[in-house]
């Protein structure tokens, strides 16, 4: 069974990729749930054009950064269901920061109703990680991954709905 590795950065999607030898085998979630107000729904227009608001950029005429990668971010968590929903195995890379709460918090909260295999990575709870990644996913080379590997554990239904219900509190 094939992995599907999902993170919340850019360019950790870029390190697992290199990882991974595949840009099919990661789906990279960069949802900025820092910015706009969440109760309009994270792909609200409301929010989408707080987004262009801070993101616009003015060196090309205004135009609006966020609106590719919005229609992207949507697709991927299509992706991300198709792929739970089909039996795949799902892996998640985060850490204990506000950013990637919020995305584990919300993803999972995507995924409650359906049956998967999931599994996560967080990276406060490696050893070393310190020492490795300088307090982000990023930092890692992708010859420095395979370190990380042996600390997935698997995230039960129970944990699942349990951050689920946190997100839609």
């Amino acid at each position: 069974m094939t992995t599907l590795d999902i993170c919340f950065s850019d360019s950790f999607s870029g390190v697992l990729m290199q990882h991974n030898g595949s840009h099919s085998s990661v789906a990279p979630l960069n949802l900025r749930l820092d910015i706009g107000n969440l109760l309009e729904g994270v792909f609200s227009d409301v929010r989408k054009a707080a987004i262009n608001a801070l993101t616009n950029d003015s060196w090309l005429y205004g135009e609006d950064l966020w609106d590719e990668e919005f229609e992207e971010n949507i697709e991927t968590l299509n992706r991300i269901k198709r792929y739970a929903k089909g039996n795949g195995k799902l892996r998640i890379w985060y850490s204990m920061d506000v950013r990637d709460m919020c995305a584990f918090m919300f993803l999972l909260s995507e995924l409650k109703d359906i049956s998967c295999n999931l599994t996560g990575i967080c990276l406060q709870s490696c050893p070393n990680w310190l020492n490795h990644t300088s307090g982000a996913w990023a930092r890692l080379s992708p010859r420095e991954v395979d370190a990380f590997l042996p600390y997935e554990r698997e995230i039960s239904a129970r944990e699942k709905e349990m951050y689920a219900k946190e997100w839609s509190n």
